[in-house]
């Protein structure tokens, strides 16, 4: 493994463990990018899925982190007529598109157990940790949901 990535793995796994308690969605969002640019450098040089899936659940942590965030900002709403709104921070000011903020803000409704579960399932089956299993397993918890309401 090249000494660089390890060292990138390394810094990202403990910037992993503050992620929980970030509020600031540059930080969190910073956080995200350097993991999916290792995680698609790991793939990209055949390092083996371990070291992709180390990468791809930081990211997915800070997916998830800013998705709860984005929700929490988007439920105190806001007054469009005044004076401080221009200066709130719009998505396109963190390079996040709409569907990326609606993506991370599914990812963010799988409750903790779920999420901690898909991670260990998917490394105990060998299989890649995507946000695209993520958001299968909302819609299905949500299927669920859905099924035992009256």
């Amino acid at each position: 493994m090249p000494e660089w990535i390890a060292a990138e793995l390394k810094a990202l796994d403990s910037a992993s463990r503050g992620i929980a308690k970030a509020t600031d969605l540059k930080e969190l969002k910073a956080i995200r990018d350097r993991a999916e640019a290792a995680r698609h450098y790991a793939q990209s040089i055949g390092m083996g899925l371990p070291v992709q899936n180390q990468a791809a659940e930081v990211k997915l942590r800070a997916e998830r982190r800013v998705g709860k965030l984005l929700a929490d900002l988007i439920k105190r709403g806001g007054d469009r007529k005044s004076i401080t709104h221009n200066k709130k921070l719009k998505l396109s000011d963190l390079g996040i598109d709409h569907n990326q903020s609606a993506r991370w803000q599914r990812g963010a409704c799988v409750p903790d157990e779920v999420f901690e579960e898909y991670i260990a399932a998917a490394r105990e089956y060998g299989k890649p940790i995507t946000a695209r299993g993520l958001v299968r397993l909302e819609r299905m918890l949500a299927q669920k949901r859905s099924n035992r309401e009256p």
